[in-house]
């Protein structure tokens, strides 16, 4: 079973909530307030490869989509059904909302809960780790750096989804599951990261796909990269003053579903975040943790917000 690391269970909480300021922000038109709030995904999509990578191999790829599927998918379920009903929704829109499968057609497509893009993203990268298991390595890279290369030639959209440059901040996740920890490098890598994420410019929440991309990942991910790793070399430190971080770094799945639905109907801004924050928690307490103790023999990390 793998382990669990309160550094990453306080940076989740931290990323989480991030995305809800930058969502109860936007929804007020509060002149981009807090619009770096973006970036916590980036950073969930760093700490989703070092939780994977983390992740004893003692299963099959079979075992492990399994076991992924089982946890993205019921709660997403729940959490996309308000959409599905308030909202007209096209085919394509309804075909990415139910298989978190982004391109129909020749558009990528926004599943009708906005914030489930970045789960389409959560899910190439497991169907690429249980590929790994199943072959190896190698196999998954490479589809990625031939997709990476031939996505300005052929214009695809498919291509341009599977070598998206996103793809980089799982694979820095990758590695720095494989770097040793050295407490001493903690500070000063954490002090760089997040200056090097404040003098950033935050207008890349949109861009995803192409090799426009590598702007965001040099701006977001690099940064979120660097606190990931600064934060596991400070593991011992994250004592019992941080346990309502921890908390609300395990409930953060639950907040990043739930939190579009609250901005959507609590008219102020704190009010908004204050209140996503609360009911994710409630929901994570009474309906993912039955949800995880009934479906999996143990419990499956979930990194974002999936996100």
């Amino acid at each position: 079973m793998a382990r669990t690391f309160r550094s990453i269970q306080v940076l989740r909480a931290i990323a989480a909530t991030a995305v809800v300021v930058d969502h109860a922000d936007r929804a007020r038109n509060l002149n981009g307030l807090a619009d770096l709030g973006a970036a916590g995904v980036d950073l969930f999509f760093v700490i989703s490869g070092f939780i994977m990578a983390s992740i004893l191999s003692d299963r099959t790829a079979t075992r492990f989509l399994i076991g992924r599927a089982r946890r993205i998918f019921p709660l997403w379920f729940i959490a996309l059904t308000p959409w599905l009903l308030i909202q007209r929704n096209d085919s394509a829109t309804l075909l990415t909302s139910l298989t978190l499968w982004p391109v129909w057609g020749a558009h990528f497509s926004m599943p009708a809960l906005g914030v489930g893009w970045s789960l389409c993203f959560e899910m190439l990268f497991y169907v690429a780790f249980a590929l790994s298991l199943a072959t190896r390595a190698a196999i998954p890279l490479g589809i990625f750096a031939l997709a990476l290369i031939l996505t300005p030639v052929t214009g695809s959209v498919v291509v341009g989804y599977l070598g998206s440059p996103i793809i980089f901040e799982f694979l820095a996740g990758v590695l720095i599951a494989r770097l040793p920890m050295r407490e001493g490098l903690g500070l000063p890598l954490l002090a760089i990261g997040l200056l090097w994420l404040f003098l950033a410019p935050t207008d890349y929440r949109s861009i995803v796909l192409g090799h426009a991309a590598f702007y965001r990942v040099a701006a977001w991910g690099v940064p979120a990269a660097l606190i990931v790793y600064s934060a596991l070399c400070l593991e011992g430190r994250f004592g019992k003053r941080f346990d309502i971080a921890v908390l609300l770094g395990d409930a953060s799945y639950s907040i990043y579903l739930f939190h579009p639905l609250v901005a959507l109907f609590v008219p102020a801004f704190l009010p908004a975040v204050a209140l996503s924050l609360g009911i994710g928690l409630l929901i994570h307490l009474t309906i993912e943790r039955r949800m995880m103790r009934f479906r999996l023999p143990r419990k499956e990390p979930v990194t974002l917000p999936v996100c």
